[in-house]
C-alpha cells in the first residue's frame, strides 16, 4: 500500500464530505492514479480510494488496509477515469460511520464512480497521495464535525470519550 500519505493531521473526522480539485501530472498508463486516504488511524489501519485510469484487482477501487495488504471493498465501480493532460477534476468523497457508506465522485457529482460499505474503522484522518505518480490538490474543503485530537508520535489520535 502507499507509504507517502500527506495528512490533514490536526483533525480527525467521523462523518464527512471532502471535495477537492485534483490534477494528475504523471504519464499515462493503466494505474495512473491519485488516492484519497480516510479514517486513517495508523500506518497499517485505514481506507483509501484509488482513482485510476483503468480498473483491475489493484486499481480504481476503494480499499481497506487493516494490518495486512490492501483488500478491495467497493460494491460498485466504473472501468476507470480519464485524467487527461493538464486537466483539473472535481472529486468528492462522502463517508458515514453510522451505516458505513463510502461514495466517490469524479467530475459528475450526481453519480458516484465507486460505492462501498464497511464499518471497520471509526473516526480518523484524511489525506492525499499516490502509489507512483505525481499530482496537485487545490480548493480543498471538508465538511463534518471534527473530533478532538491529541498528538502522539507521528500520527494524532482522537481522544477516547
Amino acid at each position: 500500500s502507499p507509504v507517502n500519505i500527506p495528512l490533514i493531521a490536526d483533525k480527525a473526522f467521523g462523518d464527512f464530505i471532502l471535495e477537492a480539485d485534483l490534477i494528475q501530472t504523471g504519464k499515462e498508463y493503466g494505474h495512473r492514479d491519485t488516492c484519497l486516504f480516510f479514517r486513517l488511524h495508523e500506518a497499517t489501519k485505514f481506507y483509501y480510494t484509488h482513482i485510476a485510469t483503468a480498473a483491475d484487482d489493484h486499481a480504481h477501487n476503494i480499499f481497506i488496509v487493516n494490518e495486512k495488504p490492501r483488500t478491495k471493498i467497493a460494491s460498485e465501480t466504473t472501468k476507470g477515469v480519464n485524467w487527461g493532460l493538464g486537466v483539473w477534476h472535481k472529486v468528492r468523497l462522502e463517508c458515514k460511520i453510522s451505516n458505513g457508506t463510502i461514495k466517490v465522485y469524479f467530475d459528475d457529482l450526481s453519480k458516484p464512480i465507486m460505492v462501498a460499505e464497511d464499518k471497520t474503522f471509526g473516526a480518523g484522518y484524511v489525506g492525499f497521495g499516490s502509489f507512483d505518480d505525481t499530482g496537485k490538490v487545490d480548493n480543498l474543503k471538508v465538511w463534518g464535525p471534527a473530533m478532538e485530537v491529541r498528538k502522539i508520535g507521528f500520527f494524532s489520535r482522537p481522544l477516547k470519550k
